[in-house]
């Protein structure tokens, strides 16, 4: 990811919004300016209580949405295959 880079600090345990303990490791994240400003805009908006709210809530999403990416991609493979299975049966038929 350009403009992006992380390191590792160290890890501890948080509470998340659910309740329940979420060990969490501390990063440091390079962003580019505009978008460190966007999201102190949206703090003061009152849309997220610190940067790191911000960060965990857009990278939980994007991640949501590449595994829902990948499931929808696994479906159509699945249905692929069956199709393929079903052209092969349809030419032994023909065949005879």
């Amino acid at each position: 990811m350009a403009g992006v880079k992380l390191a590792y600090i160290r890890s501890k345990n948080v509470i998340c919004p659910r309740g329940k303990n979420m060990e969490t490791e501390k990063i440091t994240v390079r962003l580019p300016v505009h978008l460190i400003r966007a999201v102190d805009t949206f703090i003061r908006m009152g849309e997220f209580g610190s940067r790191s709210e911000a960060i965990r809530r857009a990278l939980k999403k994007y991640i949501e949405e590449l595994m829902l990416d990948a499931a929808e991609k696994a479906e159509f493979w699945t249905k692929l295959q069956e199709l393929q299975v079903f052209a092969e049966e349809v030419d032994k038929l023909k065949k005879k």
